[in-house]
């Protein structure tokens, strides 16, 4: 969506190098992108009531961890994103402390799950009791919120991946096994260079 939006904003001409073909990305498109996908309640964070009972999910990749708090009628209630740094047990350890320090005792989560390349170790460790894998954790989270979604691209830290979708439910998958040149750590250390 970000490439498609930039790409509309400075009318960039895109060249299929196998037929020749030019084609651009015109701007009455970049309107319809902005109000399929509004962008102003990403990031919105609901007030949390004091004991109301809260879900814990939790995202350990290669290069970041994520927490997320939702409520019963799944809105955020908080979040977190930090680095990894090579430890996946000191950075879930961070993000609860975190939460203990941000809300003391007035949390009352009643179920937590994990995914991410961590999540194994994690789930152990932590004793949380759902562990998922990263494809189902992805189509399930894309298909919640966009139900009609056929194609899922997800750039990871060391990896990416491409999940198919019919009828609301994975299909295929495939994942990069060798080359790293598409993973959002190679992209971030060029991005970095340049």
């Amino acid at each position: 969506l970000g490439t498609a939006i930039i790409a509309a904003k400075k009318e960039i001409d895109f060249k299929d190098k196998t037929k020749g073909t030019v084609f651009s990305v015109p701007k009455s498109d970049f309107a319809k992108l902005k109000d399929e996908y509004p962008t102003e309640d990403l990031h919105k964070i609901f007030p949390m009531k004091d004991g109301e009972p809260l879900f814990l999910g939790i995202d350990v990749g290669s290069t970041s961890t994520n927490f997320v708090l939702i409520n019963q009628d799944n809105q955020v209630v908080d979040y977190q994103y930090f680095k990894t740094l090579g430890d996946s047990s000191l950075a879930v350890e961070k993000g609860f402390e975190n939460l203990k320090h941000r809300f003391g005792n007035k949390l009352n989560i009643v179920h937590s799950g994990v995914t991410g390349s961590g999540r194994i170790t994690i789930g152990k460790k932590f004793n949380i009791p759902v562990v998922k894998d990263e494809i189902t954790a992805q189509a399930a989270g894309t298909l919640f919120l966009h139900p009609d979604c056929d194609t899922i691209f997800e750039i990871g830290g060391q990896d990416a991946k491409y999940i198919k979708c019919e009828n609301k439910k994975t299909t295929d998958f495939t994942m990069n096994k060798v080359c790293s040149a598409g993973t959002g750590s190679f992209i971030e250390d060029q991005a970095d260079r340049l």
